[in-house]
């Protein structure tokens, strides 16, 4: 091989790595931009009530802790639509 071939050969290559360390690091910044976004999100929704799960969380919660009476344990305020009888007579 001449010079001229053994330099471009080297020269791909450095070019090849420093492509591929640049590609990981987009990358990396894609997967923090959507994980930040995801994170606020969940926040979002949590924070916002739009989950609309308190009834069950309670029932869940007295069920657990062993604090379940008769009927309808959970003294959250949305556990009145979790106790409903919803039976077709």
């Amino acid at each position: 091989m001449t010079w001229m071939l053994q330099a471009a050969v080297v020269l791909g290559v450095v070019v090849a790595l420093l492509g591929a360390v640049w590609a990981v690091v987009l990358g990396y910044r894609y997967a923090k931009a959507q994980r930040q976004a995801a994170a606020s999100a969940a926040v979002e929704i949590y924070a916002g009530g739009q989950l609309g799960l308190t009834g069950f969380r309670g029932w869940l919660a007295d069920l657990i802790d062993g604090d379940a009476s008769e009927g309808c344990a959970s003294s959250s305020e949305n556990s009145a639509s979790m106790c409903e009888d919803t039976a077709d007579d």
